[in-house]
């Protein structure tokens, strides 16, 4: 089976935290605003992270793992809308080709995590709602992807989407469930931790949140599409796991739980999930953000620093600015910080060139779509970090060549489609 197209995809990001800190001052700190994290305490969470960019010095905002930025070719020319309307056939095509998730295979079978089938869930209502082409398609395609995802939260059976246990496969998704089961058995938890070969416990250290964010929005997308009452379930599940789950040290897992939340309130007007994710915000995304210094705007730590996680964590961010009331008492932080943090990275994209266009484009394809994130101002740079990045994957496309996953694919046609 050819997974061209899948590869590109979970080149997003692995399930690995990526975030020890090998100084024993710094990491002595983080435990301890985990503790403040899991007890709540928000000005205990905020101080710990300011003492922590502190100890950091120099290094606070610098990440460990520079992105490679690609120039913008001078000539290259976004999308007109009727090319946009067939442009995502070839992903369609493919994606009825590999379609893998039809089959429900074992979890040690898998070849991605459930991340993936989200994406496919994403790219195709987002391409149905531009109107391209082979609307029903899009929509079958959609709908065995969102029941793949149902299905896998009921192996789980604890609401949240959980991660499969790839024992056996090379890469870093095989060495994390080979070590996960192996730490399990010794601990004579293999029971608790595994469920029909599904992890369905992070230990509250938030590796389940990213799966559960992005598949939770997916259904929550195919229960807009289709009214299906299954969907809506399904995502309030995960949704309700998220919010009892705590916030952890790792910023950007936080900010999967905001997005979730934010959309779910979105969707159904229940305060209750606003609620969870202001304070999911409070405890988990606000306070690692620096404000002033030469990188402010960027989260302290080295590995969030990475433009990848950054626009992750905008993600969270700019869904929960498009939700909060016009007089709601948390709008002023949260929109400061987004547009604090879609300042400084957006600036390089413009100046430098395109670096992992796959988030890059999600993120800002959902900020131009959002009627209420229109009033941003033009230092946040939306406007021309976003062209720089349609330019690009638009001259890919005209290639023949998957430039970017499903989701942000059909984000990026829905937006051009709607600008027309």
């Amino acid at each position: 089976m050819n997974h061209l197209l899948l590869t590109v995809a979970i080149t997003l990001v692995s399930l690995a935290t990526g975030c020890s800190d090998d100084a024993p001052g710094r990491e002595q700190t983080r435990r301890d605003m985990a503790a403040a994290q899991r007890n709540k305490n928000v000005q205990e969470v905020e101080r710990l992270s300011s003492e922590y960019t502190r100890l950091l010095g120099s290094k606070a905002g610098v990440p460990d793992n520079e992105a490679k930025f690609s120039p913008v070719p001078s000539d290259a020319t976004r999308l007109t809308a009727e090319e946009a309307k067939r442009a995502f056939t070839p992903m369609l095509e493919r994606l009825e080709k590999e379609s893998w998730w039809t089959k429900r295979p074992k979890t040690q079978d898998m070849p991605y995590p459930l991340r993936m089938v989200a994406s496919v869930v994403e790219g195709c209502l987002a391409a149905h709602r531009a109107g391209c082409e082979h609307p029903d398609r899009l929509l079958k395609v959609a709908r065995e992807a969102a029941d793949f995802l149902v299905w896998a939260q009921e192996q789980g059976g604890h609401g949240c989407f959980p991660y499969p246990a790839m024992r056996g496969k090379g890469g870093r998704s095989g060495e994390l469930a080979e070590q996960g089961i192996a730490k399990a058995t010794s601990q004579g938890r293999l029971d608790e931790v595994l469920q029909n070969g599904w992890f369905i416990t992070d230990d509250d250290n938030g590796d389940l949140q990213f799966d559960n964010g992005l598949a939770g929005v997916a259904v929550l997308r195919c229960y807009e599409a289709t009214h299906d009452e299954k969907y809506l379930h399904s995502a309030r599940a995960a949704a309700d796991w998220a919010t009892a789950a705590p916030a952890v040290k790792n910023w950007n897992y936080n900010s999967f739980a905001v997005f979730l939340l934010a959309e779910m309130f979105h969707v159904t007007g229940e305060r209750k999930y606003l609620d969870a994710a202001k304070e999911k915000a409070r405890l988990g995304v606000y306070p690692g953000q620096l404000t002033e210094g030469p990188y402010s705007g960027r989260w302290n730590d080295r590995h969030n620093a990475r433009l990848v996680y950054h626009y992750i964590l905008l993600r969270g961010l700019a869904s929960l600015v498009a939700v909060l009331p016009d007089d709601d008492a948390d709008l002023p932080r949260a929109r400061e910080a987004l547009v604090r943090g879609l300042r400084v990275r957006n600036a390089e994209i413009v100046s430098q060139g395109v670096a992992n266009p796959e988030t890059v484009l999600d993120t800002l394809s959902r900020i131009v779509l959002a009627p209420r994130l229109a009033s941003l101002p033009p230092d946040a740079g939306v406007v021309a970090a976003y062209g720089s990045v349609v330019r690009l994957v638009s001259a890919k496309s005209r290639r023949d060549s998957m430039p970017v996953p499903p989701g942000a694919w059909g984000l990026a046609l829905e937006a051009i489609r709607k600008q027309r």
